[in-house]
C-alpha cells in the first residue's frame, strides 16, 4: 500500500512469490488424498434437525457425484450457474460441484428483507437470465 497523488494505491508485490497454478478443485482433491478422515465440512442446525458432517473424503465424493449431475443437465465450462439458496450444506456442495467443472456461479442469495419485502440483490440488478446470459432455467 501506497500514497500516490494523495490517493492511496495497492500494487501487487510479486517478487519473490511463486503463485500456486490450481483449481479449487484440485485443492479439495488434495485435502481427500492428504487428509481424508478429517472433518471438513461441519453443519449442525438442530432447529432444523440438521447435523451433518462430512470429511474430506466425503466431502470430494458429494462434490464430484453433484459435478457429473451439473454436467448431465448440459452445464458446461465457463457457463453462468446462478443460485438464489439460504445458507445450507448443499450450497458448499454446489460451491464446490460448479467450480470443479469449470463455470461460474452466480449467488443469489439475498433473501428479501422481512419487513419491506424488498431483496438486496435488486437495487444490483440481479437478472440471471438476462443479465448473465444464462440460457436456461433448471428448477422453477
Amino acid at each position: 500500500m501506497g500514497i500516490s497523488n494523495n490517493h492511496a494505491i495497492w500494487k501487487a508485490e510479486a517478487d519473490g512469490i511463486d503463485l500456486l497454478n490450481t483449481t479449487i478443485g484440485d485443492l479439495l482433491d488434495q485435502q481427500a488424498a492428504a487428509i481424508p478422515a478429517k472433518e471438513a465440512l461441519v453443519y449442525n442446525y438442530p432447529e432444523l434437525g440438521l447435523n451433518l458432517r462430512l470429511t474430506y473424503h466425503q466431502y470430494r465424493e458429494e462434490a464430484d457425484r453433484l459435478a457429473k449431475g451439473l454436467l448431465a443437465l448440459g452445464i458446461e465450462k465457463g457457463e453462468h450457474v446462478a443460485v438464489w439458496a439460504t445458507n445450507l450444506p448443499e450450497w458448499a456442495l454446489l460451491e464446490m460441484a460448479v467450480a470443479k467443472i469449470g463455470a461460474v456461479l452466480d449467488d443469489q442469495y439475498q433473501l428479501p428483507n422481512r419487513r419491506t419485502g424488498v431483496c438486496a440483490a435488486a437495487g444490483r440488478h440481479h437478472d440471471p437470465v438476462h443479465d448473465r446470459g444464462v440460457s436456461r432455467q433448471l428448477l422453477p
